[in-house]
């Protein structure tokens, strides 16, 4: 994986750059190059991930260096993206708890949270329940729904019913909560430290 790109080499021995995404905005994506051949697609669609940019890619790299179509890519590709349109349920690779954890007073968890990354993370309470405010001006609103302990979750943005995403609370020590994690900005990058104690 290199500058976005995944760097493999194929049966023939060439080498191939390829990458797909946007999976959770409505559209699937598949860019795929051959530099020996000088050979290069985009593949844009506006479905859900379930293979179809992929496996026409691969047709496609099949015509080019085999002259025809070498097995059904469909077939073979979407088990493998069914993950990504397949109900979990679940928060951090976790089922909701028969019994969870009571969450802290919701004050503790209220204030102005940020990173570089990210940028401005607001949590507020409307009406008994926590609301995460973020993205440029805080146009993006989360309501959030308890999930065990300082573990909260919204419905995923831009995805079916099913799929959610945890917002967690770390640093209370018996006070206010000193970070939250955006746990669909992946990688730790959407770790983020109290800014504004309140």
């Amino acid at each position: 994986y290199a500058y976005g790109m995944d760097v493999q080499s194929d049966t023939t021995g060439r080498m191939r750059w390829a990458h797909s995404g946007a999976f959770t905005s409505g559209a699937a994506t598949r860019i795929l190059m051959i530099p020996e051949l000088k050979v290069g697609l985009v593949v844009l669609t506006n479905g859900w991930p379930v293979g179809v940019p992929e496996a026409l890619g691969q047709s496609f790299a099949d015509i080019i260096e085999y002259g025809s179509v070498q097995k059904d890519w469909l077939a073979e590709l979407q088990p493998v993206f069914a993950g990504f349109t397949t109900p979990t349920y679940e928060v951090n690779g976790t089922k909701k708890p028969k019994n969870p954890t009571p969450a802290k007073a919701l004050s503790r968890y209220v204030g102005t949270y940020a990173n570089d990354y990210v940028g401005q993370i607001v949590v507020s309470e409307k009406s008994g329940k926590l609301v995460v405010n973020v993205g440029p001006d805080g146009k993006t609103r989360l309501p959030l729904k308890h999930w065990n302990g300082d573990v909260f979750y919204y419905k995923s943005i831009e995805m079916p019913k099913g799929f959610y995403s945890g917002v967690t609370f770390s640093d209370l020590a018996g006070g206010p909560a000193g970070a939250v994690s955006l746990d669909e900005v992946s990688s730790g990058l959407g770790l983020a430290p109290r800014v504004v104690l309140d």
